[in-house]
């Protein structure tokens, strides 16, 4: 497929990086707020959140917003929300991460 034009007004994929370990700022909070123990497992946290895996299901889940399922086929109230499957792939790593501490 040829390409029409050359874009150059985009900034690269942010992915193979560590989210932690580029953002200087946050380190030093980490550290001047008394967490600076937790650092090696933050890195590893910022690794599979700059991942490409990370991003492909940040995607899927953004693009693929809940479902609201107010009634069954009879007509009975079940008032159901329905997730696609990276939304949950993604709320399981925050969970076992900590985030919603």
């Amino acid at each position: 497929m040829a390409g029409t034009h050359a874009v150059t007004n985009q900034p690269p994929p942010l992915v193979g990086r560590d989210l932690l370990a580029d953002d200087p700022a946050l380190v030093e909070w980490v550290v001047r707020l008394g967490a600076g123990g937790s650092r090696p497992s933050l890195h590893e946290l910022g690794i599979l959140a700059g991942s490409a895996e990370t991003r492909r299901l940040a995607f899927e889940a953004d693009t693929n917003p809940p479902v609201l399922t107010t009634h069954d086929r009879y007509g009975n109230r079940i008032d159901e929300v329905t997730f696609h499957p990276a939304w949950h792939r993604l709320m399981t790593t925050g969970v076992a991460s900590g985030l919603t501490a």
